[in-house]
């Protein structure tokens, strides 16, 4: 939106949506005629029109004098950051108008390749170089599918205004991936197709949501945009360095969690498909639902509304999520329309009408041995959701996951809390880096090499050692669940909830070991304990158990193998409304690793069908 021109949200809202529907061709300002074609009809690319390319005879339109004023390329370069010395590629560079100004920022000792399809652009290029005694140009014809620029050549592609009339935009964006050095940027100048007073044909436009959208779709990552220009956007990508077949949709999720977060309906309407599922009855048209938006923030004050909404992670799982991670979860789900492109046909906002439990984790143990990628395949051809693993190897596991159709859910992590420092904190410290923008968790087990098991004495070097792994995991925005282990320091849920208590912060909570409270507490009901303790209950372990004379004798069996009353415990977590992860504990199958992880799974489907 122009700055210049504040406007309600809601009535941005109503003027986005009305575009779209209308589909007319405003009153437009580019000159000329575009491009000779062969009569066919215009190509798509996911979802959009491509717009045919402005012919090289309205030339003088892109120096006119107003250019400046409506384009501000100035304060464009200076949020650019270049430097001299710097190589920068001006793709799709017309006649010039940001090639000149580009050169002389990178200096003598810095390079410009100035690309453009048309050749009797560059010819108008050379003469306005010659003019201006530029010597640090090279000028380069590309085609529709090429752009000749050398591999590993420049620390910055931009293209202004050009990035919509790509007829092949895969194959140029495959070739600016491998023209950019390590550490090279993309950025895409596009007109604003959220703002309507932005006076440019709407084929010539392009929404954040689009460019996101395409840019996504061919291994880029968004990394930061610019919005303080009069009439455009400014939008930076890095080429992903690990891509599988479900980054696209993480990174769509995380630009749409991006706009939600600030508020920006206009933004947030371009990610909606035309009805959305908000958990409340049928689909409902998203004009509907992006009304009532636009009411919450304006009643509700944005900086409320971005608060909310300031913590969040990543889950994919049978559907595509986006969940939250404190009292107010929310929840997106995506289709592909006819031309591939991804749009949001769920959003449930706020906890869903009906409690439900979360994914079943495979753990690491029970995946038996071999190597990690067929212990992996096991746990995705058997059903899991995901695995729960130790602290080694985590960016590689949830790689793997990640491209079987799992999540990496939690990373157990033994801390000693009279360690200090942490001889392992390198790799904690790696751990969290590799959980970053996912939905794993930290399992923390505390453990003391000079106090017995639940000795409160020990607290205060708990909440120092909690204190240094709270702000390491914070700056990844990764949570941390204490997990009780029988027979460590922190022994029992009762000694969690009694650090929990010391510790008032939604990013530290309590995973539940079932097995663990029948080997320490017998027959006692968990429930009242776990009631409690249900706004910080993060995760659940369960397994069998079989009943001895006395007390549990048998535990962490496959589920199915025992006498334990697992529907009226699993029954509990819904009436609590505890919807996270659950985790098996199989530690005593006598049979293999598939013919248990096998009987485990068909009785929870058993269970959660009941």
């Amino acid at each position: 939106m122009s700055p210049s021109k504040p406007v309600s949200c809601r009535l941005f809202v109503r003027l986005f949506i009305r575009l779209f529907i209308w589909a007319a061709l405003l009153p437009g300002s580019l000159p000329g005629s575009p491009l000779p074609t062969s009569g066919d009809p215009p190509p798509r690319y996911l979802g959009r029109t491509i717009a045919r390319t402005m012919h090289w005879t309205g030339a003088d339109w892109l120096l006119r004098e107003t250019r400046e004023d409506e384009e501000n390329a100035v304060r464009l370069r200076e949020w650019l950051a270049l430097k001299p010395g710097d190589t920068v590629c001006d793709l799709g560079c017309g006649n010039g108008f940001h090639t000149l100004p580009l050169a002389r920022e990178v200096g003598p000792k810095g390079r410009v390749y100035a690309v453009d399809i048309q050749p009797q652009m560059l010819v108008l290029l050379r003469e306005r170089l010659g003019e201006e005694g530029i010597g640090n140009v090279t000028l380069i014809e590309a085609g529709e599918e090429t752009t000749h620029l050398p591999e590993r050549s420049c620390d910055l592609v931009l293209m202004v205004d050009v990035y919509h009339e790509l007829v092949r935009p895969q194959a140029v964006l495959a070739e600016v991936r491998q023209a950019l050095r390590p550490g090279g940027r993309l950025v895409l100048v596009e007109f604003r197709a959220e703002d309507p007073d932005v006076p440019i044909r709407p084929l010539h436009k392009m929404s954040r949501a689009q460019i996101v959208r395409e840019l996504a779709a061919n291994g880029f990552a968004w990394s930061r945009g610019f919005d303080g220009l009069p009439r455009q956007h400014a939008m930076e990508f890095t080429p992903a360095p690990e891509w599988d077949g479900r980054s696209e949709e993480r990174e769509f999720a995380q630009a749409f969690w991006r706009a939600a977060a600030d508020g920006e309906c206009t933004w947030v309407a371009a990610f909606l498909a035309p009805r959305v599922d908000d958990g409340h009855g049928e689909p409902r048209l998203a004009s509907d639902l992006l009304e009532e938006l636009a009411d919450e923030i304006d009643d509700g004050g944005l900086a409320r509304w971005r608060e909310a909404r300031s913590n969040w992670s990543l889950s994919f799982g049978a559907a595509t999520l986006l969940a939250r991670r404190d009292a107010r979860r929310e929840r997106i789900e995506f289709e592909r329309d006819d031309d591939g492109a991804l749009w949001i046909t769920t959003w449930r906002r706020g906890r869903p009408p009906a409690p439900h439990l979360g994914p079943l984790c495979a753990p690491q143990g029970a995946l038996g041995g071999g190597p990690l990628r067929e212990r992996l395949d096991l746990a995705a051809q058997l059903g899991y959701g995901g695995v729960q693993w130790g602290a080694e190897a985590v960016g590689e596991v949830r790689a793997l996951c990640e491209k079987r159709g799992m999540d990496l859910w939690s990373v157990a992590y033994v801390l000693d809390i009279d360690s200090d420092p942490d001889p392992r904190a390198a790799e904690l410290n790696e751990a969290l880096a590799a959980l970053e923008g996912g939905v794993g968790q930290l399992w923390l087990v505390l453990q003391s090499s000079s106090r017995v098991s639940g000795d409160p004495a020990g607290d205060p070097s708990a909440l120092r050692t909690l204190k240094r792994v709270l702000a390491e995991a914070g700056a990844h925005r990764v949570p941390v669940a204490l997990y009780p282990r029988f027979g460590s320091w922190l022994g029992s849920i009762e000694d969690a909830r009694r650090l929990l208590g010391q510790v008032q912060t939604p990013e530290l909570g309590v995973c539940f070991d079932l097995c663990g409270w029948l080997q320490g507490q017998g027959d006692r009901d968990p429930a009242p304990l776990l009631r409690l303790l249900a706004p910080r209950l993060m995760a659940v372990t369960l397994g069998d158990a079989r009943r001895g004379p006395a007390d549990w004798s048998e535990l962490r069996l496959p589920l199915g193998d025992g006498q334990y009353d697992l529907a009226a415990f699993l029954t509990l977590l819904e009436e609590i409304d505890f919807d996270g992860p659950v985790a098996l504990a199989v530690l005593g199958a006598e049979s293999s690793p598939r013919e248990s992880l096998a009987r485990s799974m068909a009785a929870w489907k058993e269970l959660r069908d009941r």
